[in-house]
């Protein structure tokens, strides 16, 4: 019927690869990591490699593999709001988040319009989340590093 619409060049993969590389695309500077992330971690600034290392080793042991994307709120181009991460966590669809840090978490709760509590694990828009004071300020002693694996064991694991 002519009153269909007729895509020339309809877009490669599925529906969730297109929506994560459009977001991809628009918010390139506040993002590192995996192109479709099945555990997003969300930090204020940029964290540095030993986090970094510590948390996606940390997802690749509950089995998501290497899919673990890092979003920074601020970036060169300043700092996301509420409702650009809120676009940002739709579109990237991760399985499970973790805030790194207190920024990251009330603006998580921001954008979602629900708690997302420190120390606990939470289900923000159905979304399994774990959310730190300072996930970095725990690789300081053992002792910090045993409750930091403790609450991300807490995500679910992730069967093969």
């Amino acid at each position: 019927s002519s009153d269909l619409v007729r895509v020339k060049n309809p877009a490669k993969g599925n529906m969730y690869e297109v929506a994560a590389q459009e977001v991809r695309d628009l918010f390139a500077a506040h993002l590192d990591g995996a192109a479709l992330p099945l555990v997003c971690v969300v930090s204020g600034s940029a964290l540095g490699n030993e986090a970094q290392t510590a948390l996606a080793s940390s997802a690749r042991s509950l089995g998501y593999g290497d899919a673990c994307t890092f979003v920074t709120l601020d970036g060169p181009d300043g700092r996301l709001d509420a409702s650009s991460l809120l676009l940002l966590m739709e579109g990237l669809d991760p399985l499970c988040v973790i805030a790194a840090d207190g920024d990251a978490a009330h603006l998580l709760a921001d954008a979602w319009r629900c708690p997302v509590p420190e120390g606990a694990l939470s289900r923000p828009m159905g979304r399994p989340t774990v959310a730190f004071r300072s996930f970095e300020g725990m690789l300081g002693s053992s002792q910090d590093k045993q409750k930091a694996w403790a609450l991300l064991k807490k995500l679910p694991r992730r069967e093969a």
